[in-house]
């Protein structure tokens, strides 16, 4: 969830996949400061940790990881 957030900007999500190649999505932030991403995984996609890194307003407002098996 953002703080002070604004309806209509967007969250952008760096996804950092395990070779260190990346790609962004952008999720609109709702005016109760959440936002939704989906990320599609298939049998063909790495193996190994991934990582995610949020920026909103240019910002970093937080990062998570997760793994592939």
């Amino acid at each position: 969830m953002i703080d002070d957030s604004k309806t209509g900007a967007y969250v952008i999500l760096t996804i950092i996949k395990p070779d260190q190649t990346f790609f962004d999505l952008k999720g609109i932030v709702t005016k109760r400061g959440e936002f939704t991403v989906p990320l599609m995984l298939d049998a063909s996609s790495l193996v190994g940790q991934y990582k995610v890194v949020a920026k909103y307003n240019d910002a970093e407002i937080g990062v998570a990881s997760f793994n592939v098996e």
